[in-house]
């Protein structure tokens, strides 16, 4: 009875063991199921990684492009812009050149004009002079012509 009583305490134990074991594999293959989906997520979080990856190389490969068209066109535009204001500058140049001569012609100008004031005013005199020349010579002839209807 006592051997028994201890088979059945053995009996008891291995069918709990067993229960315990058939637990074990069963949450070990619901682990493996959990292991299997995390994988595979992990795999599909590997995945969009790369190919957002690549779009966003291809993205940056294409601003990249854009920004270097936009240097040398900018660069064109800048180099454009010094020859532009060389030209500016070379303009200016002479046009103060210009001023210059200008200048130059408008005090021989006032040269021309003084002399000329000079020359009118000598003429004006010998005008005036010749006028009063005329009037005395009229005068002389209205006598003249008075002494002959008076004889």
């Amino acid at each position: 009875t006592e051997l028994r009583s201890q088979l059945e305490l053995y009996e008891t134990k291995l069918k709990q063991g067993e229960e315990y074991v058939i637990n074990l594999l069963n949450q070990n293959k619901e682990n493996e199921i959990e292991f299997e989906k995390v994988k595979s997520e992990l795999v599909e979080l590997e995945n969009r990684k790369s190919s957002e990856l690549l779009e966003l190389k291809s993205q940056l490969q294409s601003q990249l492009s854009e920004a270097q068209l936009l240097i040398s066109t900018y660069e064109v535009k800048l180099k454009q812009g010094e020859e532009y204001v060389k030209s500016l500058q070379s303009q200016i140049k002479s046009d103060e050149i210009e001023i210059v001569n200008m200048k130059s012609q408008i005090g021989n100008y006032d040269e021309q004009l003084a002399d000329s004031k000079i020359k009118l005013s000598k003429l004006t005199d010998q005008l005036d002079k010749s006028f009063k020349s005329t009037e005395l010579i009229d005068a002389e002839l209205l006598n003249t012509k008075n002494l002959y209807i008076t004889n």
